[in-house]
């Protein structure tokens, strides 16, 4: 139930809920780790900033290195006591719908601070320790490296949860490569800057410190305590309760309020500042990046108007001097436009736009002008970019047009060329399906000439055969366009009905149930009708082929992996995932090494084939049922268009929702399971029937195509120490160093591949969709760890980085390609 009311509760201050929401930051919440509630260590990333921010050399990179190293090393023991001891504890706290006790509360934030002010040590003593590293200049510059990692612990905090992370203008726009002439205008504006939304973000931090335990006075205040909740299920109660907290938290609600527009209100006078001494490009990309990150939540698409393509044109020596005046005037009119379109928008963000955190205030303005500004701002920039394309389309001949495009590919791929090669350490295979998309997600697409060569070379066919397959597959597709490619057309109808716009509202409004019912009938009618379709195709063949018991287990085979196909391109509609069913068959019959071994394998093959087929099929089909019932309720949801929250309407539709769905659920979850269970089962006995080396190449191959995620990896250096090798001039202390640093990389990354695979593993007995509650909390777990192996991982990778840039010349690391930059954390709350 209350994973609907979160949805649902549009701008109450609901103590239970967000209490119970930060309480959930632990392990359990949002599988991130310590989710935002704590700063992560300084990263590799980070390092290789704070390297150019103050100017080091190479030699000072890597003493530099030398003392991040130790840092790291205290941090994951920190980590793994006193923050992992913190976190436990903010777990066991949560109690649902539930308030805990306010001593509990005080004590939680004092463990908190505590654990902040540990890593802020840590910080400090790292950065105490690289002083006696700097040149006086660079010492001068440390503070602004200081405030830097500071602004990055700030972002930590409560309201992160609430939109409260605050953008870091400065961050940004030193990250745009600013010339020389633009960094020396800029600098002495941003050095002021950074001091002012250091304090900000420190007032902001303040103000949400005592939250919890300000919620829970102001609870006690209106006669409630940690029982009230047990009236959970009287809907007049809990609405009358909720009522009042919300009333009761405005004050609250009002001071974080206050800290966030101070934040927005630095950063938008120092863009106004620092804009008119950017030049044109910098301009553009900056103010791009500042509205769209900095105000997130805004619904507005900024314009992208290409205006290279002009500027590519415009260099071309052959242009006609007539078109040459047309374009840079219709350039010079688009810029106008857009700069116009940017000034608009600035305004609206000043004067019009709701403050942060508005919707808990219940004071978002006037809804109406707002929605019409920004629909007014989104249609202009629609206009602004179709009048570009115009512009360029008309004015330029199609000769020239092709070569600008050539250009623009050729920039792309220079400047592809000048980055550092990013290598996967094995790259994710190739899907193994043969069959074509279908265009809806629920429709499964028909075969292809691959399925025809698949099913060729399976049955060994001569030319003779293969010329008749071929004029047998061209029937089957004419067929197909005759009884499926209809009822396609008829379902992307249905799918433009389901949701609608509504002029008058401004937002979407569900078809309802009807739409629905017809979206789903017509996916059915496909899926049989393609059934039948490659029933007869098949019986065709068999009636073909020679009377030869090989050939019919063979194309029975093929028949079987035909019918899984279409089966599985219905689950993937869902949150079915591929680590939950790996075609055993093709994986094993598609690979060399395998195939050399498949007299040993084929009967466990087989025998998976014949119990996997069935539950597939029943999967798909319930898949099929639980996504129109889903599509259904979502039409049945209670209306909030209004803004008023009916609790006596919002619980009936949960249980309504729990009725219709929860079986289902239930019978998902158990298909899942026997896949997994088989699938798991088959593995383990081909394994062990193969030797040793086949062994080996099918269980990385399975975990390959299960995991793709765990080993794709970017700058994985496996290639990198191959390659430093077999350079010609490597001394022998190098050759040395290297044999003994690729051997420690080696083992160490082995070891975290393989903890993050058994870590996948276990993520993949979920349907993220179909999660019970009680499955939550370990979920979330196992997501939070697999997000610190991929940031161990990471740092691992950046380590030996740094070593090769100590032990390699300059020379030997452009014969390398160079090397890649540390990655950066695909989370940022990844610890």
């Amino acid at each position: 139930m209350m994973f609907l009311y979160a949805r649902s509760l549009r701008w109450y201050g609901l103590l239970c809920l967000v209490v119970a929401m930060l309480l959930l930051t632990g392990p359990s919440a949002y599988a991130q780790g310590t989710s935002g509630t704590l700063p992560d260590p300084i990263t590799s990333s980070e390092l290789n900033e704070y390297a150019e921010r103050l100017g080091l050399s190479s030699d000072q990179r890597r003493a530099m290195g030398q003392f991040y190293e130790q840092y790291h090393q205290r941090f994951r023991e920190l980590r793994d006591g006193e923050i992992a001891e913190f976190l436990r504890s903010m777990q066991g706290m949560n109690r649902g719908m539930q308030m805990p006790p306010r001593d509990e509360l005080e004590q939680l934030q004092k463990d908190w601070d505590r654990v902040r002010s540990r890593i802020r040590t840590l910080d400090d003593s790292f950065f105490a320790d690289i002083q006696v590293l700097l040149t006086d200049q660079q010492r001068r510059e440390l503070p602004r490296v200081q405030m830097a990692r500071e602004r990055h612990r700030l972002q930590a905090n409560m309201m992160a949860f609430m939109g409260g992370r605050a953008f870091d203008l400065s961050s940004e726009l030193l990250d745009m490569d600013l010339s020389p002439q633009e960094f020396e205008r800029v600098d002495p504006i941003l050095a002021d800057y950074e001091l002012r939304l250091t304090r900000a973000m420190q007032k902001s931090h303040e103000a949400s410190q005592s939250m919890m335990t300000d919620m829970h006075d102001a609870m006690t205040d209106l006669g409630y305590d940690e029982d009230s909740f047990e009236n959970a299920d009287d809907p007049e109660a809990m609405q009358e309760m909720m009522e009042a907290i919300q009333t009761a938290m405005r004050e609250i609600w009002k001071r974080m309020n206050e800290a966030q527009i101070t934040l927005q209100e630095v950063n938008l006078r120092t863009y106004r500042n620092v804009m008119p001494l950017l030049e044109e490009s910098t301009k553009r990309s900056f103010r791009r990046t500042f509205f769209s990150r900095g105000f997130p939540m805004l619904g507005i698409v900024a314009p992208e108007i290409h205006l290279d393509r002009f500027d590519i044109a415009l260099s071309l020596e052959e242009l006609d001097a007539d078109i040459r005046r047309s374009l840079e005037s219709s350039r010079a009119e688009l810029l106008e436009a857009e700069e116009r379109w940017y000034r608009d928008l600035l305004n609206y963000v000043e004067n019009h736009a709701p403050s942060p955190f508005s919707f808990l205030l219940g004071d978002q303005g006037s809804q109406d002008e707002q929605q019409e500004i920004q629909q007014e701002l989104n249609q202009r920039s629609r206009e602004l970019v179709e009048k570009a394309q115009k512009s360029f389309r008309d004015l330029i001949p199609s000769e020239q047009q092709e070569k600008v495009h050539a250009a623009e590919a050729l920039r792309s791929e220079q400047e592809s060329a000048a980055q550092p090669p990013r290598r996967t350490l094995q790259p994710e295979e190739s899907s193994t399906s043969t069959s074509r998309s279908s265009g809806d997600p629920y429709v499964p697409g028909r075969m292809t000439r691959r399925t025809m060569t698949v099913i060729a070379d399976e049955l060994d066919f001569n030319d003779e055969f293969r010329a008749w397959l071929d004029e047998r597959f061209e029937a089957y597709v004419a067929e197909f366009e005759q009884a499926v490619a209809p009822l396609l057309q008829e379902i992307n109808q249905k799918r433009s009905e389901l949701w609608q716009h509504d002029p008058d509202s401004g937002s979407s409004r569900h078809g309802g149930a009807e739409v629905t019912q017809a979206l789903f009938a017509l996916r059915q009618q496909a899926r049989e009708q393609l059934a039948a379709l490659d029933l007869a195709f098949f019986d065709d063949l068999y009636d073909a082929l020679p009377d030869d018991d090989q050939f019919k287990d063979r194309l029975e085979r093929a028949e079987r992996g035909r019918e899984r196909e279409r089966n599985m391109d219905v689950l993937r509609g869902g949150t079915f995932s591929r680590s939950q069913f790996i075609d055993l068959s093709r994986l094993a019959r598609t690979n060399s090494e395998l195939r050399r071994h498949i007299d040993l394998i084929d009967d466990e093959i087989t025998a998976w084939d014949e119990a996997v087929g069935p539950i597939l099929t029943e999967l798909a089909d319930r898949r099929m049922r639980f996504s129109e019932i889903s599509e259904i309720l979502t039409a049945e949801m209670p209306d909030m268009s209004s803004g008023e929250f009916d609790m006596a309407a919002w619980q009936e539709y949960n249980e309504r929702r729990q009725e219709r769905l929860g079986s289902l659920q239930g019978e998902l979850r158990e298909l899942n399971a026997d896949i997994r269970r088989e699938t798991a089962r088959s593995r383990d006995a081909i394994a062990d029937r193969l030797p040793e080396a086949a062994a080996r190449e099918f269980i990385d191959l399975f975990n390959r195509r299960a995991h793709a995620d765990v080993f794709r990896d970017q700058t994985a250096m496996h290639d990198h120490l191959e390659q430093a090798f077999e350079l010609p001039d490597l001394a022998d202390r190098q050759r040395s160093e290297l044999a003994e640093l690729s051997m420690e990389y080696r083992a160490a990354y082995r070891q975290l591949l393989d903890e993050m695979i058994d870590l996948a593993n276990r993520s993949s007995d979920y349907d993220v969709e179909l999660l019970d509650e009680d499955d939550i909390p370990e979920y979330m777990n196992v997501q939070s760890q697999r997000q610190r192996l991929q940031f161990e991982r990471n740092e691992l990778n950046a380590r030996v980085i740094r070593e090769l840039e100590a032990l390699l010349t300059e020379t030997q690391i452009q014969r390398l390609g160079g090397l890649p930059e540390p990655e950066q954390a695909r989370n940022p709350w990844s610890w």
